[in-house]
Parts: C-alpha cells; structure tokens; sequence
C-alpha cells in the first residue's frame, strides 16, 4: 500500500497569528478515504508540523483498516511524501533522539519531539507485521497530496471571509471574484436582490443589490440559480 501524504503553510511563521497550516493525504483517485485538514491552531502553523500531521492522519487511517481487519496480511505501508525533515526525522533521527531524551547535539529540545515521539510509537506498533518505509520524492511526484493541502487551505480561506451563511457584503464583487477565481471553485448561490432571486455570471452585478447565502460548493466556475 502506498499513501501520499503533504503538508503545507500559507505564512509558514510559528509567530505569525495568520498563519494557517494545513495537511492531506492521498489513497488514490476518488478513493473515500482521501482526506484534507487543518492543523490545530494549538499547533505550530509551520510546513513541517503540517507535515507530520499528514503521516499522523495516514497513521490514524491505516490503523482503522487494520482493526476492521481491511489489510490482513499486509507486507508494507509505503508512506510518500515531498519532505526530507520528515522522511529522515522518522527513518533515521528517531533512533538518536530515542537515545538522548530528544535533544538535538547542541543540547536543544527536538522540535516537535512529542508528536514525533507518538508517530514513532504507533509506527514501531506497526512494524511488528510489517514494514512502513518512507520514500521522499520531489513536490511534482506529490500533487495529489499536495492539492488536498491546498484545498484544506482554500477551504479555510472561505470560512476566514465569512462567505459560508448569511452575509451583509462584507466582500466586493470584485473581491469575491478574485477569491473564487484564485481557488477554481464553483459555488451555487441563491442570491436575494431588491429585484427578488435570479442568476448572475462572474460579473456578479447582482452582489452589490444585497445579502446573499451560499448553499452548495461545486467546481470551476460561478453559477448562481433564478434569472437575473
């Protein structure tokens, strides 16, 4: 078994309150199991907490298969992902730090020490059927992984701006625009106009008549129900 993993932040400072973190993890196209988050705000929002957050949820997931007897005799668990810090943290720090308490050779504290210490754990748990090799490819090689990073993201970025529910304009037409087009969404909109419901195209003339709700997230393009 093979599962892609990736993390990734937009702001990437650990003292940056707008930073915002994300992970994804990728079984294979339209697999149910696929998924995307944010790393918890208690968290660090860093690329390399993200990205241990990955291989922690690929974990988490592959231990529910295996307790619903999904992957009896499984041989290997391939983790892939585009990060050497991570790869060589859990393949190879790991058995140092386990020696020195998790300090690094300078005397420090190991950066996130405690969840490496769980992956570390949980991957040891698995080894004893198997093996969970890391293999760290180049980001090209991790895009599935790595849109689901974005997608958590993008997700966020919405939720940020205050476009899911009742809103009272708080964007522009041209800034809600530019949002939906920087993140390929389609989003299907009940629009409520001085002149009632009705459609609008990317233009969005109808946005700056009144409030509006957003009801259902689709795809690539704007589209909104009625006919303005």
């Amino acid at each position: 078994m093979v599962i892609a993993v990736d993390g990734g932040s937009r702001g990437n400072n650990r003292n940056d309150p707008k930073s915002q973190a994300a992970y994804g993890v990728f079984f294979g196209p339209n697999c149910h199991r696929n998924t995307y988050g944010l790393v918890p705000q208690s968290a660090p929002q860093t690329s390399s907490r993200a990205e241990l957050e990955a291989v922690r949820k690929a974990l988490e997931l592959v231990q529910g298969m295996k307790q619903a007897g999904e992957i009896e005799d499984w041989r290997e668990i391939i983790i892939k992902l585009d990060s050497d810090y991570v790869a060589k943290s859990l393949g190879e720090y790991v058995w140092t730090w386990e020696r020195n308490g998790y300090m690094t050779r300078k005397g420090t504290p190991v950066e996130h020490a405690g969840l490496i210490r769980e992956l570390h754990g949980t991957i040891t748990r698995l080894e004893q059927n198997g093996a969970v090799p890391f293999w760290s490819f180049v980001g090209e090689w991790n895009r599935e992984a790595d849109a689901l990073v974005n997608q958590a993201l993008d997700v966020s970025l919405i939720e940020s701006q205050h476009l899911f529910g009742i809103l009272s304009a708080p964007l522009s037409p041209s800034q809600l625009f530019q949002c939906l087009r920087h993140n390929r969404m389609r989003l299907t909109v009940v629009m409520r106009t001085r002149e009632g419901t009705g459609t609008c195209d990317f233009g969005m003339d109808a946005l700056s008549k009144g409030s509006f709700r957003i009801v259902r997230e689709a795809g690539t393009a704007f589209r909104c129900p009625g006919g303005c």
